[in-house]
C-alpha cells in the first residue's frame, strides 16, 4: 500500500507515530500556515457547505431514530460540524466528543455561543485508552463517526472499529462514513477508498453488524451523486465489549 511520500519522511523522524499520528500534525500544520480546510479549523474552504452537510447528516440521523435523550459520542469530532447540531438536538450532557487532537474541537467551541455551550453542557475528550473507559462507562446509545475513515489506511481499520465496538453497549449502534470501491487504495493526499465486504469482516471481528446506506450528503446542492461511492456504514454492537 502506497502512504503519501511526506509520510515516510515523517516516519523517519518519528519512529513511534503513526499514520494518524501523522494526519493529525499535517492538519496542524496546515492551521497554523492560514491554510483553509473542508472541515477544520476556524478558517474553512466553504463555510456554507460546513453548515448544510452538517445539518443535513444530523436530520437523517434523527429520521433514523436518533432521540433527544440518547447519550451520543461524536468520534473524529474534528470542528464540530455535528456537533453544533447536536447542541441544540440532545438532551443537556448527552453530547461527548473525542478527537485525537484538543485543538480541532477548540477551534469548533471558539465558533458557537458562549450561551449555547453553557446551556447543553458538552464533554470533550482526546482518544486513548483511558477516556475510551470513561466514556464507555456511559453506556452511549449512539456513536457516529463522519469523515474519519477516509483518512484511515486498511492497516489501522481493526483498531478504528475495536475502539468503536468498546464504546457500544450490546444494542448500540454506530454511524461511520466511507468511501467505497472494489478494492483498498489510497485515493489522493490522506484519503483512502475501503471496500465494503472489507469493512462488514471487520466490523464483524469486533462484534458488529452492519447496514449500508447511501451518504445523504450526495444531497448536498452541487454535489454530483455517486450513491456507489460515498456510503454511510450503520453498524450494531451484537456482542459485549472485549477488553
Amino acid at each position: 500500500m502506497k502512504y503519501p511520500a511526506r509520510y515516510y519522511i515523517w516516519k523517519l523522524l518519528n519512529p513511534r507515530g503513526d499514520f494518524g499520528d501523522y494526519y493529525v500534525s499535517s492538519i496542524e500544520r496546515q492551521l497554523d500556515r492560514g491554510g483553509a480546510h473542508p472541515t477544520l479549523g476556524g478558517r474553512r474552504k466553504d463555510a456554507g457547505t460546513f453548515e448544510t452537510s452538517g445539518r443535513l447528516l444530523v436530520d437523517w440521523l434523527v429520521s433514523d431514530g436518533l432521540q433527544p435523550s440518547d447519550r451520543l459520542v461524536d468520534f473524529g469530532c474534528g470542528s464540530l460540524r455535528l456537533g453544533r447540531h447536536f447542541l441544540t438536538y440532545l438532551q443537556a450532557g448527552h453530547y461527548i466528543a473525542m478527537d485525537l487532537s484538543d485543538r480541532f474541537y477548540q477551534e469548533g467551541l471558539a465558533q458557537l455561543p458562549e450561551d449555547l455551550v453553557g446551556a447543553s453542557r458538552p464533554r470533550f475528550f482526546l482518544i486513548d485508552d483511558a477516556n475510551l473507559v470513561t466514556v464507555a462507562a456511559e453506556r452511549p446509545e449512539v456513536v457516529v463517526s463522519f469523515a474519519v475513515l477516509i483518512h484511515i489506511p486498511l492497516d489501522g481499520v481493526s483498531e478504528y472499529f475495536g475502539r468503536i465496538a468498546r464504546l457500544l453497549p450490546p444494542g448500540g449502534r454506530a454511524y461511520v462514513s466511507f468511501q467505497d470501491g472494489p478494492e483498498f487504495r489510497r485515493r489522493a493526499g490522506m484519503s483512502f477508498v475501503h471496500p465494503v465486504a472489507e469493512l462488514t469482516a471487520r466490523a464483524g471481528a469486533c462484534g458488529m453488524s452492519t447496514e449500508v446506506f447511501p451518504d445523504p450528503q450526495q444531497q448536498l446542492p452541487g454535489r454530483k451523486p455517486d450513491a456507489a461511492f460515498q456510503k454511510v456504514l450503520r453498524l450494531t454492537r451484537v456482542e459485549s465489549a472485549r477488553a
